[in-house]
């Protein structure tokens, strides 16, 4: 997931790039260097901030809750079905994690 969201293959997220709003970002920007790393974007606050961002709770991300534009989401709809659900989560990710509830 952190690879397909980081669009300039930085290393590192910016707020443009984070699928969240700005409250969450920085929730997540635990050093509040502006950026987020690889480790600070799988944290634990990154399962919180992508569980907040499903707005209407039926466990995917259609293209009005994905913040960061076409290019991101397409690219984390593995399957092509216009929500990025489970599947596409864990194939990002590159393990089990999807959706989670904390």
């Amino acid at each position: 997931m952190f690879n397909d969201l980081d669009m300039n293959n930085n290393g590192v997220l910016s707020m443009s790039e984070y699928p969240g709003t700005r409250n969450q970002f920085r929730s997540v920007d635990s050093n509040n260097d502006g950026v987020l790393s690889r480790s600070e974007a799988v944290s634990h606050t990154w399962v919180v901030s992508r569980n907040s961002m499903d707005r209407n709770n039926d466990r995917l991300f259609g293209g009005n809750e994905w913040n960061t534009g076409s290019r991101s989401f397409t690219n984390m709809d593995r399957d092509g079905n216009r929500m990025i659900n489970n599947s596409d989560i864990n194939y990002a990710d590159g393990r089990r994690t999807g959706f989670r509830s904390l």
